[in-house]
C-alpha cells in the first residue's frame, strides 16, 4: 500500500517515470493491497503449525488455499482413485494431537460458497519422518461450526452436530490406528 501512496504523491508515475492512467493506477493499488493481505494472512492463526515431521502450512496456489508439509502439497489418497491435493477456498489448521510418535492434526476445508455451509474435516497424521496421511472426511457442524474432539490414549473421538433447519443430527467419529470410522 505504501508504494501506491508514493505513486499518488509522485504524480501518478510508474518506476520508469511514465505517467499512469487511472485504471492502471487502480489495478496497481489493488494488486499491491492483495499481496500485503496475503502476506499477513500467511501468518494468521490456523494457517501454520509445527509438527514432529515439519511445518504444516496453508499456502495460496493458483487461487486456492492448499495444505503443505515442508513446502510440498499434502495429498488425500483414496483406494483405487487418483490422489488429490488437500485444497479449497478455505483451509484451516484447527488443532494438533499427539498419538504415539506422530502428530495428528485436525484440518477443515470449505468451498466458501454461501449455499454450502458444511465444512469437511479430516485428520492429517504426520510422522517424524515427515510423511503425511489424510483420513477420510467428516461432515462438520453446518450452521454452528462446532466440533468437539477428545483424546483418550491413542484414540481420538470427534463429535459434530449438523443443523438442518430445526433438526439436529449428531455424528460421532472414532480415529484409531490411522482409520476414521463413524460410530452409530
Amino acid at each position: 500500500m505504501s508504494r501506491c501512496l508514493a505513486t499518488l504523491f509522485l504524480g501518478f508515475r510508474d518506476s520508469d517515470g511514465h505517467a499512469l492512467g487511472a485504471k492502471r493506477l487502480l489495478v496497481a493499488c489493488v494488486v499491491q493491497s492483495l499481496i500485503a493481505i496475503q502476506a499477513h494472512a500467511a501468518d494468521a492463526p490456523g494457517t501454520a503449525m509445527q509438527t514432529v515431521g515439519g511445518q504444516l502450512r496453508v499456502e495460496m496456489h493458483d487461487g486456492v488455499n492448499r495444505l503443505t508439509l515442508n513446502g510440498k502439497p499434502v495429498y488425500y489418497v483414496e483406494s483405487g482413485k487418483r490422489p488429490f491435493a488437500v485444497e479449497d477456498s478455505i483451509v484451516v489448521i484447527k488443532k494438533k494431537f499427539r498419538v504415539g510418535a506422530d502428530d495428528v492434526v485436525l484440518v477443515m476445508t470449505n468451498c466458501g460458497c454461501s449455499g454450502v455451509p458444511d465444512s469437511s474435516l479430516s485428520f492429517v497424521t504426520v510422522t517424524p519422518a515427515g510423511k503425511p496421511t489424510v483420513s477420510e472426511s467428516m461432515t462438520d457442524t453446518g450452521e454452528t461450526g462446532d466440533i468437539e474432539v477428545k483424546a483418550v490414549g491413542d484414540t481420538l473421538t470427534a463429535t459434530t452436530v449438523t443443523v438442518l433447519g430445526r433438526r439436529q443430527q449428531t455424528h460421532r467419529y472414532v480415529f484409531a490406528n490411522g482409520k476414521l470410522t463413524e460410530s452409530k
